[in-house]
């Protein structure tokens, strides 16, 4: 057996290499998923995920309208309370930078 032999025995254990037997990217999902995999059923999961977010994003255009009529606010209270609601939106990397470098209480930390 040649060094190059040696490599390529080592490249067909590679995971992301298909086997002999499966062939196609479908055949792979297919094995992977099992049962749980329809085409279906991810496009409807995919239609529904953005749908609400859709509606949750449109219900924040009629916020400062609504804030207006119904408790009379300002300009400068409607901004206020939009600003005070996606406060956590804005610091959300940095916290997230911290959660991954620092180790949890247990020594478990998450890989970058």
């Amino acid at each position: 057996m040649s060094a190059n032999d040696a490599s390529h025995g080592a490249a067909n254990t590679d995971l992301t290499r298909p086997n002999a037997e499966v062939t196609s990217k479908r055949e792979r999902i297919q094995r992977l998923y099992g049962e749980y995999w329809s085409p279906r059923l991810v496009t409807t999961t995919y239609m529904l995920v953005y749908l609400t977010e859709g509606a949750v994003r449109s219900l924040g255009i009629f916020l400062p309208f609504y804030l207006s009529d119904k408790f009379g606010l300002g300009p400068a209270d409607i901004s206020f309370f939009v600003a005070a609601a996606y406060i956590a939106w804005h610091f959300k990397f940095i916290i997230g930078l911290v959660m991954d470098l620092t180790p949890s209480v247990r020594g478990w930390r998450r890989r970058i």
